[in-house]
């Protein structure tokens, strides 16, 4: 009988012993778990920063865009100003080419009739 009892004593007490360990290992695994935790919130808060910077970056680039779309409009627009003022200076220099021409026949008239009265 008092081997049975032993036997039941060794039993209880290595029931003991890992119930204990049990309870240590429980008590890591908790440990660990806020460690986790700790560690998710931190990822969720890294998150929420670069969906912000997300956002700003998406507002800067519509900024450019409409930036970009105005400056190609402007350019258009002095192209066209140039493309005219070009067009009006050849315009310009042919008027001037022709009264030089007729400047000059005047001259040369002019000093016919010179000729002519003096005759």
């Amino acid at each position: 009988m008092e081997k049975i009892l032993n036997l039941i004593l060794d039993k209880l007490s290595g029931l003991e012993k890992g119930q204990e360990e049990l309870r240590k290992g429980q008590e890591e695994l908790r440990k660990g778990q806020e460690v986790h935790s700790k560690k998710l919130d931190a990822l969720e808060q890294g998150q929420r920063d670069l969906n912000n910077k997300m956002d700003a970056v998406y507002e800067q680039t519509a900024l450019l865009t409409e930036f970009k779309t105005e400056i190609t409009h402007t350019v258009n627009r002095l192209e066209q100003k140039i493309d005219i003022l070009q067009t009006q200076q050849e315009q310009i220099i042919s008027d001037i080419d022709i009264l030089a021409g007729e400047i000059g026949k005047q001259k040369l008239e002019v000093e016919r009739l010179k000729k002519v009265g003096r005759g």
